[in-house]
C-alpha cells in the first residue's frame, strides 16, 4: 500500500506542473504563430508599398511620356515620304 500511495501521491504533485508546463508551451507556441502571422501580414505590406510605388512611378513616366503616334510605322513611312514628295514639288514649283 505504501508504493501506491507513493505513486498516488507523487502524480498528483507532479500533474498540476506538468499541467502548467504543457499550458504555457502552447500559449507560447500560439504566440509564435501569432509572430509569423504578423511577420507575414508585414511582408504582405512591404510588398503592397512596393507594388504602389511601382505604380505611381509608371504614372508618372505615362504622364511624361511623348503622345503615341497612331499611325503605325508604314504609314508614318508613306506620309515623310508623301511629305517630301509635295516639298520637292513646291521647290520645284517656286525654282520655275
Amino acid at each position: 500500500m505504501h508504493v501506491l500511495y507513493g505513486k498516488w501521491h507523487f502524480h498528483f504533485l507532479i500533474h498540476p506542473v506538468y499541467d502548467i508546463k504543457v499550458a504555457f508551451e502552447r500559449w507560447t507556441t500560439d504566440l509564435w504563430a501569432f509572430e509569423r502571422w504578423a511577420t507575414d501580414l508585414w511582408a504582405f505590406e512591404r510588398w503592397a508599398t512596393d507594388l504602389w510605388a511601382i505604380e505611381r512611378w509608371a504614372i508618372e513616366l505615362w504622364a511624361t511620356a511623348p503622345p503615341p503616334n497612331d499611325l503605325p510605322a508604314s504609314k508614318t513611312f508613306e506620309n515623310e515620304m508623301t511629305s517630301a514628295r509635295l516639298l520637292e514639288a513646291g521647290r520645284s514649283s517656286i525654282a520655275e
